[in-house]
């Protein structure tokens, strides 16, 4: 049986985004984000996923929209 790869059926966009993806999205580097996770000082919640540290998109989403306003 042949299973589709991950990238043929995954058209959604991920429930997390990477910790550069977030620098990114805030104009933060993506060294300054790594200091911040290290330290705990991120705006959002973060989260670890064996090794790699992946931050909520629904949580960037809320902070932003907070400080949109």
């Amino acid at each position: 049986m042949n299973m589709p790869s991950i990238a043929e059926t995954s058209n959604e966009v991920s429930d997390f985004m990477t910790p550069k993806e977030f620098a990114r999205l805030t104009g933060v580097s993506a060294a300054q984000v790594s200091v911040m996770l290290s330290e705990g000082r991120l705006p959002v919640r973060a989260v670890r996923i064996g090794r790699l540290w992946r931050i909520p998109r629904a949580d960037y989403e809320a902070w932003k929209s907070g400080r949109d306003q």
